[in-house]
């Protein structure tokens, strides 16, 4: 795929001399644990859109592979649409 392609595909461009291109390890690294830090945000939006019950303490609680008591178990069958970040 040619670069003209590319923008023709996602319906915009960017110049690529504009990125930097000595990003550390330091730099993923943090950027992963910020992404992991939003993640329940993310989630927790989503699921609201659908209209899912969850509270946001109940997200974080099953993005950390632990079932909500207060919910019917069909309820927490729901729980495999949240991954255990951690374990994939």
């Amino acid at each position: 795929m040619t670069e003209n392609d590319l923008a023709a595909a996602l319906g915009f461009s960017w110049d690529r001399s504009a990125v930097p291109q000595n990003v550390s390890g330091g730099d993923v690294r943090r950027a992963v644990w910020r992404f992991g830090k939003m993640l329940p945000g993310y989630v927790w939006d989503a699921a609201v859109l659908e209209g899912n019950p969850f509270t946001y303490p109940e997200v974080q609680t099953l993005l950390e592979g632990i079932t909500v008591a207060a919910e019917s178990s069909a309820t927490n069958d729901r729980s495999s649409i949240f991954p255990n970040p951690r374990t994939n």
